[in-house]
């Protein structure tokens, strides 16, 4: 069965809607998104998210405010926190690989 019909029965119908339309337009900008590869497709998420993140603690620095959405998601759990950063760090291992083509993306 592929990923994304284990996704439909696991989500519901907005969440997989709006997966799907993220999926439609993110293609031409991200095309490790557009394959079949879960890994691919999750490890370019999370480089998004830690992109985003990282984007959000400098603006936060520049305001002088805490804008680190990992850290207010989590913060209450810190080992599921640095499990994240890992996984975010792992990511950007991977698509920096991927696009050596030393692994396939």
């Amino acid at each position: 069965m592929h990923y994304s019909e284990l996704f439909k029965k696991s989500c519901n119908k907005t969440c997989y809607f709006l997966v799907l339309n993220f999926y439609s337009l993110s293609s031409p900008f991200f095309p490790m998104l557009s394959g079949n590869n879960p890994v691919g497709t999750v490890g370019t998420i999370l480089v998004i998210v830690g992109a985003l993140n990282w984007g959000l603690i400098g603006l936060g620095d520049f305001l002088q405010k805490d804008l680190n959405v990992v850290s207010m998601l989590l913060g209450a759990w810190p080992m599921v926190e640095s499990v994240v950063y890992v996984l975010v760090g792992l990511a950007g291992v991977w698509m920096v690989l991927s696009e050596l083509k030393v692994v396939k993306g």
